[in-house]
């Protein structure tokens, strides 16, 4: 029983640390995506 809870409770805790990791990649992926959105617009207002 005790085995069997202690390893449900890793499961859910590496779920948790897994979500939370895709959470993180995608918001930085994200700000990655802005910043070079935003850069290119700068260039593209300073060039003109």
């Amino acid at each position: 029983m005790d085995n069997q809870e202690r390893q449900q409770q890793i499961g859910i805790h590496t779920g948790l640390s897994t979500s939370v990791k895709v959470a993180i990649s995608v918001v930085i992926a994200g700000a990655v995506v802005a910043g070079v959105a935003l850069a290119l617009l700068m260039t593209k207002t300073v060039g003109s």
